[in-house]
């Protein structure tokens, strides 16, 4: 048995992907490969449905993918930060990033349709 695994998230992390997979790998006393997904990971899930065992995903794409294929994926672990803003939850945070002299001091929630 090979286990594979595909990675959605920050190259630049990958090194660190890879390091769980050869944990897991070890662990398990199996074959891991890893690879890195080159496009949208919900077309690419899509295609790929039953290609791979885990996956790296962010957030977003993992709910998306979820509400389009119920049943299929299950989050089983999700990161913890070091720093005091997450008081030690798996908690996610978007940060908007604007010019110091911007004057918009904040944002009112909207909320987006399916339809495009």
């Amino acid at each position: 048995m090979k286990l594979k695994l595909v990675s959605y998230l920050a190259p630049n992390w990958f090194w660190f992907y890879e390091a769980v997979a050869a944990y897991l790998g070890r662990f398990l006393k199996t074959e891991t490969q890893i690879i890195s997904g080159e496009g949208d990971p919900l077309l690419e899930l899509m295609w790929l449905q039953d290609e791979f065992d885990l996956a790296f995903i962010c957030g977003l794409p993992f709910i998306r993918y979820c509400q389009m294929v119920p049943n299929h994926l299950q989050a089983v672990v999700a990161p913890v930060m070091r720093s005091p803003r997450y008081q030690n939850r798996p908690i996610y945070f978007s940060d908007i990033i604007v010019n110091f002299t911007w004057t918009v001091a904040s944002f009112q929630p909207i909320a987006f349709s399916k339809e495009r």
